[in-house]
């Protein structure tokens, strides 16, 4: 981000390492709220720049956590933008193993995921589970030019492990 030689809130706010879930928007926007003093040398303030670490964890729900929710986006598309979670409705058999999985889907011009293939294949409790909430799931849709586009996304999910 850029700190004008004014000081005040910083502008030019970029997210490096997107996680998706509507936390980089909310990063953004949070950051975009704070202060600053300006940097000074030789005693006159100056433009500068901060590079702000933020660590988030994926969502989890039960036995189930959700990694990064990525998207293919073209140049000068916007991101969609979750903005209804359903959680997945599963419980993982006592004893079993931790398992992990993909599944790609497409986000409408409506907002509403469809097309979906496991890139990554789990059990097929797990896989259903994490489909039927998926098809539950709706987002602002992407944007290019002021008008909605469909986007390709990637989803990793994971099960807990032996307790």
């Amino acid at each position: 981000m850029l700190i004008g030689a004014e000081g005040g809130p910083p502008r030019s706010v970029e997210v490096t390492g997107q996680l998706g879930w509507g936390l980089d928007e909310q990063a953004v926007k949070a950051v975009s709220q704070w202060k600053f003093r300006a940097a000074n040398l030789n005693g006159k303030p100056i433009d500068s720049t901060a590079k702000i670490e933020c660590h988030f964890a994926g969502a989890r729900h039960g036995d189930l956590k959700f990694g990064a929710m990525a998207f293919d986006l073209p140049i000068g598309v916007s991101k969609p933008v979750m903005t209804s979670f359903i959680a997945p409705d599963f419980v993982r058999e006592f004893g079993a193993r931790s398992e992990m999985g993909k599944v790609a889907f497409t986000v409408n011009e409506q907002g509403e995921p469809e097309n979906f293939r496991i890139e990554r294949p789990s059990s097929p409790g797990l896989e259903k589970a994490v489909l039927q909430a998926l098809r539950q799931w709706r987002f602002q849709p992407a944007l290019k030019n002021g008008e909605a586009v469909p986007v390709r996304g990637l989803l990793t999910f994971e099960s807990a492990g032996q307790r």
